[in-house]
C-alpha cells in the first residue's frame, strides 16, 4: 500500500530511465523548434553545433525510449541498442553545451565543468 505522505517514485528502474530518455528527447525537440525559421548562414558555430547534435540525438533517444518500453515488457535488448541510446544522451548534452557556448564562453565552460562533476558524482554512487 502506498503511503500518501510519501512522494511517488517509479517502482522500476526502467521507469526512471524512460523518463530520462523522454526528458532528453523533449529538450532536443524543443531546441530544434527554435531553429525552424533559421537559415544556415544565420547560425553561428554554437547554434550550428547544437542543431547537428540534436539532429543526431532525436533518433537515438527514440531508440532508448523504445528500449526501455521493450524491457518493461520483458524483451531483452542488445548491448548495441543500449550503446546507441546512450550516444543519444551524449549528443543531447553536447547540443545543450553548444547552446551554453553560444551564450558565452564562460557559460559553456561552467556548464561543462558541472556536467563533469555530476558525472563523477553519479559514477561513484
Amino acid at each position: 500500500m502506498n503511503d500518501p505522505n510519501q512522494p511517488n517514485r517509479p517502482n522500476q528502474p526502467q521507469e526512471t530511465d524512460r523518463l530520462i530518455y523522454a526528458a532528453f528527447l523533449g529538450l532536443s525537440v524543443a531546441a530544434m523548434v527554435q531553429f525552424i525559421e533559421s537559415k544556415r548562414d544565420e547560425l553561428d558555430w554554437g547554434l550550428w553545433t547544437a542543431a547537428m547534435s540534436f539532429a543526431v540525438a532525436i533518433p537515438l533517444l527514440s531508440v532508448g525510449f523504445i528500449n526501455e518500453y521493450s524491457r518493461s515488457l520483458g524483451i531483452r535488448i542488445s548491448r548495441e541498442r543500449t550503446w546507441i541510446a546512450l550516444a543519444g544522451c551524449l549528443a543531447a548534452v553536447v547540443g545543450l553545451a553548444a547552446l551554453f557556448f553560444h551564450v558565452g564562453m564562460e557559460a559553456g565552460i561552467v556548464f561543462c565543468v558541472f556536467v563533469a562533476i555530476a558525472f563523477f558524482a553519479i559514477k561513484r554512487t
